[in-house]
Protein backbone atom coordinates (compact mmCIF):
# COMPACT_ATOMS: atom_id res chain seq x y z
CA UNK A 1 0.00 0.00 0.00
CA UNK A 2 2.44 2.45 0.73
CA UNK A 3 4.24 1.84 -2.39
CA UNK A 4 1.11 3.01 -4.27
CA UNK A 5 0.85 5.92 -2.40
CA UNK A 6 4.21 6.69 -3.14
CA UNK A 7 3.00 6.34 -7.07
CA UNK A 8 5.36 3.48 -7.67
CA UNK A 9 2.40 1.40 -9.25
CA UNK A 10 -1.59 0.46 -8.50
CA UNK A 11 -3.06 -2.18 -6.81
CA UNK A 12 -3.93 -5.14 -8.78
CA UNK A 13 -7.13 -7.28 -8.85
CA UNK A 14 -4.67 -9.71 -7.48
CA UNK A 15 -4.35 -7.27 -4.48
CA UNK A 16 -0.37 -7.38 -5.47
CA UNK A 17 1.53 -4.29 -6.26
CA UNK A 18 1.59 -3.38 -9.94
CA UNK A 19 4.73 -1.01 -11.43
CA UNK A 20 4.49 -0.21 -15.05
CA UNK A 21 7.84 -1.15 -15.52
CA UNK A 22 7.66 -4.94 -14.49
CA UNK A 23 4.26 -5.76 -13.58
CA UNK A 24 3.42 -7.80 -10.23
CA UNK A 25 7.04 -9.08 -10.88
CA UNK A 26 8.93 -6.36 -8.22
CA UNK A 27 10.12 -7.23 -4.05
CA UNK A 28 10.14 -4.31 -1.83
CA UNK A 29 12.87 -4.36 1.22
CA UNK A 30 12.42 -1.75 4.06
CA UNK A 31 15.59 0.95 4.73
CA UNK A 32 15.16 2.64 7.67
CA UNK A 33 16.58 6.13 7.65
CA UNK A 34 16.21 9.82 9.36
CA UNK A 35 16.94 11.80 6.05
CA UNK A 36 14.40 14.59 5.21
CA UNK A 37 12.73 12.71 2.66
CA UNK A 38 9.72 14.01 0.77
CA UNK A 39 6.82 11.88 -0.32
CA UNK A 40 5.13 12.07 -3.68
CA UNK A 41 1.53 11.12 -2.65
CA UNK A 42 0.46 10.52 -6.20
CA UNK A 43 -0.42 6.91 -6.50
CA UNK A 44 -0.57 5.88 -9.97
CA UNK A 45 -4.09 4.99 -11.45
CA UNK A 46 -5.08 1.45 -11.60
CA UNK A 47 -4.79 -0.17 -15.02
CA UNK A 48 -6.16 -3.19 -14.84
CA UNK A 49 -9.59 -2.05 -16.75
CA UNK A 50 -10.90 -5.12 -18.28
CA UNK A 51 -8.56 -7.21 -17.75
CA UNK A 52 -9.35 -10.62 -15.63
CA UNK A 53 -6.02 -12.87 -16.31
CA UNK A 54 -4.87 -13.27 -13.13
CA UNK A 55 -8.44 -14.18 -12.38
CA UNK A 56 -8.78 -16.32 -14.73
CA UNK A 57 -5.67 -18.25 -14.57
CA UNK A 58 -5.79 -18.54 -10.33
CA UNK A 59 -5.98 -22.52 -9.33
CA UNK A 60 -7.61 -21.72 -6.36
CA UNK A 61 -9.92 -19.37 -7.55
CA UNK A 62 -9.14 -16.46 -4.68
CA UNK A 63 -9.50 -13.32 -7.07
CA UNK A 64 -12.57 -12.22 -7.41
CA UNK A 65 -11.94 -9.60 -10.61
CA UNK A 66 -12.46 -6.88 -8.85
CA UNK A 67 -11.15 -3.15 -8.98
CA UNK A 68 -9.28 -1.77 -6.55
CA UNK A 69 -10.81 0.86 -4.07
CA UNK A 70 -9.49 2.90 -1.86
CA UNK A 71 -11.67 2.46 1.33
CA UNK A 72 -12.69 -0.93 0.02
CA UNK A 73 -11.68 -4.02 2.38
CA UNK A 74 -9.47 -6.32 0.29
CA UNK A 75 -12.04 -9.49 0.90
CA UNK A 76 -13.75 -7.76 -1.18
CA UNK A 77 -11.62 -8.55 -3.84
CA UNK A 78 -9.88 -11.26 -2.89
CA UNK A 79 -9.97 -14.56 -0.79
CA UNK A 80 -6.89 -14.72 1.28
CA UNK A 81 -7.78 -18.24 2.53
CA UNK A 82 -8.50 -19.88 -0.51
CA UNK A 83 -5.10 -19.04 -1.71
CA UNK A 84 -3.68 -20.21 1.99
CA UNK A 85 -5.26 -23.86 1.58
CA UNK A 86 -3.69 -24.03 -1.83
CA UNK A 87 -0.42 -23.68 -0.90
CA UNK A 88 -1.25 -25.96 2.07
CA UNK A 89 -1.96 -28.99 -0.59
CA UNK A 90 0.43 -27.78 -2.91
CA UNK A 91 3.41 -28.59 -0.24
CA UNK A 92 1.53 -31.61 1.04
CA UNK A 93 1.19 -33.03 -2.51
CA UNK A 94 4.28 -31.73 -4.29
CA UNK A 95 6.39 -30.85 -1.51
CA UNK A 96 6.46 -26.93 -2.66
CA UNK A 97 4.39 -24.12 -1.85
CA UNK A 98 4.85 -21.54 -4.24
CA UNK A 99 1.96 -20.56 -7.29
CA UNK A 100 2.37 -17.48 -8.48
CA UNK A 101 0.39 -17.91 -12.02
CA UNK A 102 -1.01 -14.28 -11.29
CA UNK A 103 2.68 -13.11 -11.21
CA UNK A 104 2.85 -15.10 -14.38
CA UNK A 105 0.09 -14.27 -16.59
CA UNK A 106 -0.40 -10.27 -15.94
CA UNK A 107 0.30 -8.59 -18.93
CA UNK A 108 1.83 -5.09 -17.46
CA UNK A 109 5.53 -5.00 -17.20
CA UNK A 110 6.12 -8.04 -19.69
CA UNK A 111 9.02 -8.18 -21.89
Amino acid sequence: MIAHIAGLGWIGKSCLLITPEHGPRVRFITVLTNAPLEGTDNPIEQQCNNCMECMKVCPAQAIKGINYEMHKSREERFEYYKCQEYFKSMKKDRKWDVCGMCLYICPHGRK
